[in-house]
């Protein structure tokens, strides 16, 4: 299995989602993101890819260009100011938060996608999957509404 075709799959589908809520399709970071001023909101995409396999990683993430900035120059290196992984999020917001529920998503690979060779309908639970992450990632980003206007000022 080609990582090119599934980012291709990916965003064909994410493509209409983007479009109506202005996110640009961001190819070589395999990613949806979009500005305000110093705020960047994204949903992006890491993987493994074995070959026959690809794992697919949802994230959502909120950075602050001004945060950012300063935990810079106080010696603390930031790749975010928010992040999470969507398929976590998701069962955080389904059955509560659980300190051991991440390290437990990873052990039985529900923190991702996994798509083979061998399994033509993982397109069809992949799309199927992103759907309901779409909503959780908006409010996600939406939690972080407040941190704007302080910045703002």
């Amino acid at each position: 299995m080609k990582i090119q075709d599934v980012k291709k799959h990916i965003f064909s589908t994410l493509e209409p989602f983007a479009a109506a809520k202005g996110f640009k399709i961001l190819r070589g970071r395999f990613a949806l993101s979009r500005k305000a001023g110093s705020r960047t909101d994204e949903i992006f995409f890491t993987y493994h890819s074995w070959g026959f396999e690809v794992n697919i990683f949802p994230y959502v993430s909120v950075d602050y260009g001004e945060i950012t900035t300063i935990c810079n120059d106080c010696g603390f290196i930031l790749n975010h100011s928010a992040f999470i992984n969507l398929l976590l999020l998701q069962r955080i917001k389904l059955q509560g938060f659980n300190p051991d529920l991440r390290w437990k998503t990873q052990i039985v690979k529900t923190d991702r996608f996994i798509l083979s060779d061998d399994e033509p309908d993982d397109y069809n639970r992949l799309d199927m999957g992103l759907s309901p992450l779409l909503p959780i990632a908006l409010d996600f980003i939406s939690q972080y509404d407040s941190i704007n206007s302080i910045l703002c000022q």
